[in-house]
């Protein structure tokens, strides 16, 4: 029903502006001597660098090496962060499991629970391991937690709730999702064609044929060739 990325992870933290086609730019390939960084030796320093490390690996999308430093930074002391962002790495390489069982740690850790993306990227974990209930547990708790978040942001998370309710046959809650997302970002292509999908299902032509032109209107013409292919549109 929709294609793994880490839209959610990367922009919770401000590493995109606005919309999800927008691509990461690779940084520049550095030799393996500008690679080489001095490790401190004073422990209480290694935790941070190490921590640090992996961060920077992991937006490169070097996942396992960045895994390999957060293993480093909890062996000196556990902490929210290594675990939070150990966890995006094993989710980076499809390991769900392992990335569902270090947010539950960093969730532990923090006592006050007011990192609303950590229950976003569970549940992430939770939508790609086919745990559609506790995935919209994690989404719904979230949205309770976030005050000021980018409305494109938030217009994701409403679009990852009404792929967990479509997957659990519920397409009424998929179909208020989904339109809680457009009124959110009305740039939204895959939420008009999955509500477009949707409408297409129930018998719903008028609103079909209107979510599929705006969904090509977007850049994505598949719904609406496919309402041509059943002669519900004329071609224009």
């Amino acid at each position: 029903m929709f294609k793994k990325n880490l839209f959610l992870i990367l922009f919770a933290i401000g590493f995109f502006g606005c919309e999800e086609k927008l691509e990461i730019q690779p940084e520049p390939q550095k030799s393996d001597e500008e690679e080489v960084e001095i490790i401190p030796t004073n422990p209480k320093e290694q935790i941070s660098f190490f921590l640090n490390r992996g961060k920077k690996l992991f937006f490169r999308g070097k996942y396992i090496k960045a895994i390999d430093d957060f293993n480093k930074s909890i062996m000196l002391k556990e902490s929210f962060e290594a675990f939070k962002w150990r966890g995006a790495s094993y989710f980076g390489i499809n390991k769900f499991k392992l990335s569902i069982l270090d947010y539950n740690k960093a969730i532990k850790l923090n006592s006050k629970n007011s990192d609303g993306e950590i229950y976003v990227f569970r549940g992430d974990s939770y939508l790609y391991s086919n745990k559609f209930k506790k995935a919209i547990a994690d989404y719904n708790r979230a949205l309770t937690i976030f005050k000021n978040r980018d409305a494109s942001y938030l217009s994701e998370i409403y679009f990852n709730i009404g792929n967990s309710y479509y997957d659990l046959g519920d397409k009424k809650n998929a179909l208020k999702n989904y339109s809680k997302a457009i009124e959110l970002d009305s740039t939204h292509a895959n939420a008009y064609w999955y509500r477009g999908f949707i409408y297409m299902r129930l018998d719903k032509k008028a609103e079909a044929i209107s979510d599929a032109i705006k969904c090509r209107d977007l850049g994505d013409r598949s719904l609406y060739d496919e309402l041509v292919s059943q002669k519900l549109i004329i071609s224009q």
